[in-house]
């Protein structure tokens, strides 16, 4: 034996991954060429979607991590400095309602259609009145919320938590309510915002008939009105059979 390694990029088993000038794996974060990549805890390189420490993240086929704002079918996904999500949106003067959230789970992507469907429903724009060719105008941005990258964060944290701690009034123990966590992580309580829990659902459907009957009567006040709100944050766990959701919305 000569003690040479493998090193850098090598594919095995139809995967990719990094070796190390000692010929070990490499995983986590690692940068090549000034370009990131993510390594998985087996070492093979992530594409796709991933949610890595709370944050949304978008690898390229390539393993490269998506560095600017992009559009796929619909969608038009704003990415942060450091590459996490910023946030989501349906393209603009495309008649709102729902569209295409890539890195939620059917169960979630439902919730979060039912929410933009509602959005849709209510908007009163005009396209014919508001928007021209030679207009840029955007004129159905509040017929669709925009899925706030930082909200998302928000609900999983939220539901885990209240599905491991419990929920009674709003809060979560030891860590109180929707107010009180946004400050204890420094975010501002300036802006109008609330919080929804949907429990022991059988399905999706069921969830979904909750929030309407809850959250979507006239009857409410406007700040109770789930389209009183311009941006959303949507979880979903299933435990068993039964489905919970965490809605986090702000105005």
């Amino acid at each position: 034996m000569d003690g040479s390694y493998l090193t850098g990029w090598q594919q095995m088993g139809g995967k990719w991954y990094l070796l190390g000038a000692d010929g070990l794996m490499k995983t986590g974060w690692e940068q090549e060429n000034g370009t990131w990549y993510y390594l998985q805890g087996d070492g093979a390189m992530a594409t796709g979607w991933q949610n890595i420490d709370g944050k949304y993240y978008f690898l390229k086929d390539s393993g490269a991590m998506e560095g600017t704002t992009f559009t796929k079918d619909e969608t038009q996904y704003t990415i942060n400095a450091d590459g996490s999500l910023a946030n989501a949106k349906k393209k603009k003067n495309t008649g709102g309602g729902a569209y295409t959230l890539a890195f939620l789970d059917a169960d979630t992507q439902a919730m979060a259609d039912s929410l933009n469907e509602l959005k849709a429903d209510a908007f009163d724009g005009d396209e014919e009145e508001d928007y021209y060719d030679d207009d840029k105008k955007d004129y159905d941005k509040d017929a669709s919320f925009i899925l706030n990258g930082k909200l998302q964060q928000i609900a999983e944290h939220r539901l885990a938590m209240a599905r491991s701690k419990g929920y009674g009034s709003s809060r979560i123990p030891d860590e109180g309510t929707l107010d009180d966590y946004l400050k204890s992580i420094g975010e501002s309580t300036a802006r109008r915002h609330t919080e929804i829990y949907l429990i022991n659902c059988d399905d999706v459907t069921q969830a979904e008939e909750k929030l309407l009957r809850n959250h979507d009567s006239d009857e409410k006040k406007r700040v109770d009105r789930v389209i009183y709100y311009k941006e959303m944050g949507v979880a979903h766990q299933q435990v068993g059979d039964k489905h919970y959701y965490m809605i986090i919305l702000m105005r």
